[in-house]
């Protein structure tokens, strides 16, 4: 069996907190493994340099970390059991939004995201970044990505592992943070306030968009996958 090797795309603004999130990835890295840092004056929330780089990258697997977030000390080995056995399919790990609660909370491509992505390395298999039919401006290309992308491999693996935290917080900041999110809800709103899901919104057309897409590379999808 061939060794697993991981190609990590980094794509950043040069926040100051690059140095933290490339540490969190390097220190669990093996020979063989690569590391790009791209920079992101798109201006497109990392699509367009995350695309650069596709077909460039050397690794027999692929993720993506954004320059505020970090990997979980155990994370990179997580990905490459994965990768042993399931040597062609997409892996979808789960991440910890801090006050929001870990995600994914549903298995659902629009509420994934980069950051909870490994790939096998097909650039001919990959999609690539963009903003999906039906969704607003503003929303990150992850979702044109991954349902390209799972059009051509197939369904992806949902993984319990919590390989990121996203943008931090720790410690007793976490929990301030959350009563106070809770506390504001609260005076908008005038009622209680439920556990964050973290589902995403509808978006019917995106969903419609992907539906028809995995539908013709398939004989049927679930609508669980949308």
């Amino acid at each position: 069996m061939a060794p697993v090797t991981l190609s990590i795309v980094v794509a950043t603004t040069g926040r100051p907190t690059l140095g933290v999130a490339v540490a969190s990835a390097t220190s669990q890295m093996l020979p063989g493994d690569e590391l790009l840092i791209v920079f992101d004056d798109s201006g497109d929330a990392g699509d367009s340099p995350r695309n650069r780089v596709l077909d460039s990258l050397h690794g027999t697997h692929i993720a993506f970390l954004d320059d505020d977030d970090e990997y979980r000390p155990g994370a990179l080995e997580a990905m490459r059991r994965f990768a042993r056995t399931n040597p062609d399919r997409i892996g979808i790990f789960r991440i910890d939004l801090g006050m929001w609660g870990v995600a994914w909370a549903q298995r659902d491509l629009m509420a994934s995201g980069t950051a909870m992505y490994l790939l096998p390395n097909l650039p001919d298999k990959l999609g690539r970044f963009g903003r999906a039919p039906g969704l607003p401006p503003g929303r990150v290309g992850d979702y044109k990505f991954i349902v390209e992308t799972v059009a051509s491999l197939g369904e992806p693996v949902w993984r319990e592992e919590v390989i990121q935290d996203i943008r931090p917080v720790k410690g007793c900041t976490r929990i301030r943070h959350r009563f106070a999110l809770r506390r504001r809800l609260r005076r908008f709103v005038g009622a209680p306030v439920p556990e964050l899901r973290g589902a995403a919104p509808a978006y019917p057309e995106a969903r419609e968009w992907a539906r028809q897409l995995l539908r013709r590379s398939r004989q049927k999808q679930p609508d669980s996958w949308m």
